[in-house]
């Protein structure tokens, strides 16, 4: 996340003024799945979140759907929960946006860099 607007920014080149208004249209997304968690919740409950919210987009995208994760969905809460019945004590945790990719669209074609796996991840076989 630390570099990841660089990278955004140089592999857009150019259209970040297209992306920002991808943003404020809520990247046209027909459909937002708006995931919320209870605000008493113990802070390691947000896991849990990112766990289902992970498993969801993998699930539509087994389905041939795409996925947007993104906090244009959720930077307004007083707004969502006017059109929407949120209670109070529910925190809006993450916004997805569902829907088929225009495949014309630059960002739908945006790989960001990786860490090499090695880097991250250590097996040791011998405990």
């Amino acid at each position: 996340m630390a570099t990841m607007s660089e990278t955004l920014d140089y592999f857009l080149r150019g259209e970040s003024d297209a992306f920002d208004q991808a943003q404020i249209k809520l990247f046209n997304a027909p459909v937002i799945v708006f995931l919320t968690i209870p605000k008493k919740s113990p802070a390691w409950s947000i896991f849990d979140l990112g766990a289902f919210s992970q498993t969801l987009m993998l699930a539509a995208n087994n389905r041939g759907l795409s996925t947007m994760p993104a906090h244009a969905f959720v930077k307004y809460p007083d707004v969502i929960r006017k059109y929407l019945d949120i209670p109070k004590d529910e925190s809006i945790g993450i916004g997805i946006g569902l829907g088929y990719p225009n495949k014309k669209a630059t960002i739908n074609n945006y790989k960001s860099k990786r860490v090499p796996l090695d880097e991250v991840l250590k097996i040791k076989k011998d405990i």
